[in-house]
This record gives C-alpha cells, sequence and structure tokens, in this order.
C-alpha cells in the first residue's frame, strides 16, 4: 500500500510538471506571435546619439568667466563663457580715434573740394565775359591768355583736391575696417551656444590663458537627436528619406518612441573584399539615421541622454500598417512621467 502511494505522488508530480512546460511553451508561442514584425518593417539596434560641439575662442586671451557648468542645459544664443577685452578695449578706443580724425579729414577735404569747384566755374566765367571783348580791341589778347590759364590751373587744382579727398576717403575705409576688426574679436571674446543642448565638458576654469582655436566647453547638440542603425541592402534600397520609424529604449522597454528617416547613406558602410556572390552582396549594410521629433525631445528635455541603447523598428513599406505593439505609446500623463526618468537617452 505504501509503495502505490508514492507510485501515485510520482505520477500526480510528473503531471504537473508537463503541464507547466507546456503552459510555458504555449505562452512563449503566443508572445512570439503577437510581437512578429509584418512584411514591410524591419528591426535593427542602435543607440541615441546627438552631435557634441566644442565652444572654441577664435582668438588667445584670458578667461574672464565660464557661466555654464557640467550638465546645464543650454538656449541658442546663451553665454557661456566671456574672455578679457581690457587689452582690445583699449586697441578700440585707439582706432576709433583715428577714425574720428580721418572722418574730419574727409569733411576738410570735401569743403576743399568744394572751394576748386567755385573757382572753376569763377574763372570760366571770367573767360567767357572777356573772350567778345578780344576781337574788338577792348581786352588784350595777353589778358584774354591769363584768364585762360586761371582756368586750366583752377581745374587742375580741382582734380587734385578730389584725389586727396579720394586718398582720405580711403584711409577713413581702412580706419573703419580697423574698428570693426577689433570690435569684432571683442564680440567672439563673448562665446555663446549655437544651439540646444547640454554641457558635456567644461575643459577651462576662470583667469586661465586660452590659445586661438582652443575649447573652452563641449555640448551636446540637443536639436538633432538621433538613432543610428545599419540596414542590409535589401531594405535600404528600397527605404525612402522620410520613412516612419519606432524606437523601443532597453531602459524603458513599455515605451514606443515615433522617429522618421532623415539619412540613408548612399554607399556600403562595411564590404567583404571581394563581392562575387550574391549572398555576399545581399550582407552589404547601408548606415541609417532615425530622429526623434523635436518637439518630442523639447517636452522631455531635461531626461534626455545619449548613449542609450535600443531596437528600431523601419517602415520599408507605408502600405503596411504598425503592429498594435508598435503604437506610439508615450508618458504623456503625470503618473508615466514620474515612471520615466531617463526618456529618449
Amino acid at each position: 500500500m505504501q509503495s502505490s502511494h508514492k507510485k501515485r505522488i510520482v505520477h500526480i508530480t510528473l503531471a504537473s510538471m508537463l503541464v507547466i512546460v507546456v503552459a510555458f511553451f504555449a505562452s512563449n508561442t503566443l508572445n512570439n506571435q503577437s510581437y512578429e514584425l509584418p512584411h514591410g518593417i524591419v528591426q535593427a539596434n542602435g543607440r541615441i546619439e546627438a552631435e557634441q560641439i566644442d565652444i572654441s575662442s577664435k582668438i588667445a586671451g584670458r578667461v574672464k568667466a565660464v557661466l555654464a557648468s557640467e550638465g546645464e542645459l543650454v538656449s541658442p544664443n546663451q553665454i557661456l563663457a566671456v574672455l578679457d577685452t581690457s587689452e582690445l578695449n583699449a586697441s578700440l578706443a585707439h582706432v576709433q580715434a583715428n577714425l574720428a580724425s580721418a572722418e574730419e579729414s574727409v569733411l576738410e577735404g570735401q569743403a576743399m573740394v568744394k572751394q576748386s569747384q567755385n573757382r572753376v566755374k569763377f574763372a570760366k566765367k571770367e573767360l567767357a565775359r572777356i573772350a567778345p571783348l578780344v576781337s574788338s580791341g577792348g581786352v588784350s589778347r595777353q589778358t584774354y591768355d591769363t584768364r585762360e590759364t586761371e582756368v586750366q590751373n583752377s581745374i587742375a587744382a580741382q582734380a587734385a583736391t578730389m584725389a586727396h579727398l579720394h586718398t582720405l576717403e580711403k584711409t577713413t575705409l581702412a580706419a573703419k575696417a580697423q574698428v570693426d576688426l577689433i570690435q569684432s574679436q571683442i564680440d567672439d571674446c563673448t562665446l555663446r551656444a549655437p544651439t540646444l543642448g547640454r554641457v558635456l565638458y567644461r575643459l577651462v576654469e576662470n583667469s586661465e590663458i586660452v590659445g586661438s582655436g582652443s575649447p573652452l566647453l563641449t555640448i551636446v547638440d540637443l536639436s538633432n537627436v538621433y538613432m543610428e542603425v545599419f540596414l542590409p541592402a535589401s531594405s535600404s534600397a528600397r527605404l525612402a528619406i522620410g520613412a516612419q520609424a519606432r524606437l523601443k529604449l532597453d531602459i524603458l522597454p513599455e515605451y514606443t518612441i515615433p522617429a522618421s528617416v532623415v539619412f540613408v547613406s548612399p554607399e556600403a558602410q562595411f564590404t567583404p573584399k571581394q563581392v562575387e556572390t550574391k549572398t555576399d552582396r545581399q550582407n552589404l549594410m547601408f548606415r541609417v539615421k532615425l530622429k526623434v521629433p523635436q518637439e518630442l525631445v523639447e517636452k522631455h528635455i531635461e531626461k534626455v541622454k545619449t548613449g542609450v541603447r535600443g531596437d528600431a523598428y523601419v517602415q520599408i513599406d507605408d502600405t503596411n500598417e504598425w503592429p498594435e505593439w508598435l503604437f506610439v505609446n508615450l508618458p504623456d500623463t503625470e503618473e508615466n512621467r514620474s515612471n520615466a526618468d531617463n526618456l529618449g537617452g
């Protein structure tokens, strides 16, 4: 009797295990079926990326102040750092004085030209007035020749004053160019953010001396957040700019982020040494960039980070609809926001 009881226990245990195994495989099969990719959608993996921009000084100088810290979000045209401009300000004052002097000289030159023009007019009138008197003997030929010489001399003097005025005007332009140059250098001492971004590195501190072209900070450009993936030739050949995509990040698998194709490489990124067979040609891979909508990035800007990996699903045939598990799903509610600490990267 005892042996029969043990056999029943073993039979019941084996039956239970069999039920569990069957249920496990059934569950897996169901999951695989529900997450199966339809025709016209391909999968690849990549990571969230954004370009890095070095904020560099165009001229050498001393750092007066660095106004941004690592990790800080910066907006376009925001002042990030300032170089000392005391020497440049002194140079600017000097060339501005030269410009003012040159402008005064131009005014004097213009007055001289006006005077010379009046002399020419007067000399020509005198000559015209006495010309009829020469034939009647009212004015001697010598007097006429003298007046004619005065006309020629006044015309020559006018040409000289105009040439001098042109020289003064060129001097003024050169002085103004010097003012503009130094003013531009002063403006370059104020370094601004070229785009929406986050400070990745702060490379200098206040009072440090930097050389021309030296980077002071490095920021991540958050105006262009994308995922870069590689697709085989069979898929990339059918891919159009603007095609829709969906991103699922490893750290936020419950969300589905929309994206679109903004770049498809015109050439293979890695190729076998000898591409001879059809199989080899099908293995060629092309680089594709999938851009996240800027409004979505800005909406969750405080949580956007780069380097986060995930899967991309790209629609190479827009006649096929997205499966339900790839419908756009974002943390739009307050409850979801509190759970999405790393949205977008």
